[in-house]
């Protein structure tokens, strides 16, 4: 499928708020709050997920760079 086609398509991931997804868990802030890795980690599911279905069998694609604010 060329890349043309897939241009402003969208997705989503979703999760909870647990125990081991807060910041504290990750070693990366004393409250029990979303660590900004675990959004991270649920934008590439995000993207995986909706990028997916768009490429060849057998081939994957890879993130190079994250540009975030978690405010």
């Amino acid at each position: 499928m060329p890349l043309e086609s897939v241009v402003g398509i969208s997705g989503h991931a979703d999760t909870l708020v647990v125990n081991q997804n807060t910041a504290i868990a990750a070693s990366s802030g004393a409250l029990p709050v979303f660590s900004t890795s675990a959004m991270m980690t649920l934008m590439e599911q995000a993207a995986v997920a909706t990028v997916s279905p768009h490429l060849p069998l057998g081939t994957t694609t890879v993130g190079t760079a994250f540009t975030v604010r978690h405010l």
